[in-house]
């Protein structure tokens, strides 16, 4: 939760003083690099890869608006993280935090191969401000701290906030997994009045979490896939429309390693979150054939045919980004559709 803290998504009673000012920090700097990144972009586009370059802009507006409505959930996600105590959320941490680290390191690196890889004076320039390029080191210095930045906004801030969020419903989803096998595992005879409730306890604990899961991450979520949508859509957009030999092989692996995060952190993170509905209809016909089976048996008594009618009746749940975007493993079909559309148009507003 390191980064959380420091990033200001995680407010404390005693807040250390550094926290607060790298958070504040942070909020500038994304205002500052989605502003550069525009003007730089802008400034040398064409009209043939004009909508390329707008979708490329609108995937970086989009990743800050997922930051800055994380920081406004800030107080919220305190009271999430205080809910998971009544799960079992510890057993990935290690794990996470090491993702976290690796996604930290990639800023820097790919800054690094950037930087040193290029030597085209025209791809240069683009990030100079038209320096004079003949101050090699202080041009190379400021075209890898904007590399860095860019990188550190888009894919590195979007990656970690999804990463936060399918953990957590990866963890949800293994509890619900769970209490469904030990409604499996008993007996019919045995499985009586106080080990239903028991268990419906339980689940409506994780219920909890789910719904703060759902509060504090609707917004941002739907923010982090729309900007690997725009992503995607800009780079097939690109390579659709301009394939140009001429481009630095840097940025070619540039290019591809966008095309692929976006595609991988859509497709895991609605995987994951989609197996939450999943394993709570799991869980529903798990536990009515069971209480059905008590039922035909004769040992069931009326309070036990309450919890099923409630049981029953109770809504689906559903994680949703904003009421928008429905976050389950069919919405991934969805955004394909999507992204094979764009292509169609692409091609056929160049045809003509």
């Amino acid at each position: 939760m390191t980064f959380f803290r420091w990033t200001g998504f995680i407010e404390e009673l005693n807040q250390k003083v550094r926290h607060i000012f790298a958070s504040r920090v942070f909020d500038i700097l994304l205002i500052v690099t989605c502003v550069d990144l525009s003007i730089s972009k802008i400034a040398h586009s064409d009209s043939t890869d004009l909508k390329s370059v707008i979708a490329f802009i609108f995937c970086y507006i989009s990743s800050a608006m997922a930051w800055y409505a994380m920081r406004y959930k800030r107080k919220d996600i305190n009271s999430l993280l205080k809910s998971l105590r009544g799960i079992n959320s510890t057993s990935h941490d290690k794990i996470i935090n090491f993702l976290v680290f690796i996604d930290c390191c990639l800023p820097v690196i790919f800054a690094a191969i950037f930087t040193y890889a290029t030597t085209e004076t025209e791809f240069l320039s683009s990030y100079s401000y038209g320096l004079d390029l003949k101050h090699y080191w202080v041009v190379r210095i400021l075209i890898s701290i904007k590399i860095y930045f860019y990188y550190a906004l888009y894919p590195s801030t979007t990656n970690i906030v999804a990463l936060f969020y399918a953990s957590l419903c990866w963890c949800c989803s293994v509890h619900i997994s769970i209490l469904t096998k030990e409604i499996n595992q008993h007996i019919t005879d045995l499985f009586e009045l106080s080990q239903q409730i028991d268990i419906l306890k339980r689940k409506k604990n994780n219920y909890d979490v789910l719904n703060n899961i759902q509060n504090v991450f609707s917004v941002p979520i739907l923010f982090i896939v729309l900007a690997n949508v725009f992503m995607c859509s800009a780079i097939t957009g690109r390579l659709l429309v301009k394939n140009d030999s001429k481009i630095p092989i840097s940025i070619r692996l540039g290019f591809m390693y966008y095309l692929v995060n976006a595609i991988l952190c859509i497709v895991i993170t609605l995987w994951i979150a989609g197996s939450v509905p999943i394993e709570m209809n799991k869980f529903k016909e798990t536990f009515y054939k069971k209480a059905q089976e008590r039922l035909l048996l004769r040992i069931a008594n009326t309070e036990e045919l309450q919890l099923k009618i409630d049981l029953i009746n109770e809504p689906d749940f559903e994680l949703t980004g904003f009421d928008i975007l429905p976050i389950r493993r069919s919405t991934i079909f969805a955004l394909i559709g999507t992204l094979f559309t764009y292509t169609v148009l692409v091609i056929s507003t160049n045809a003509t």
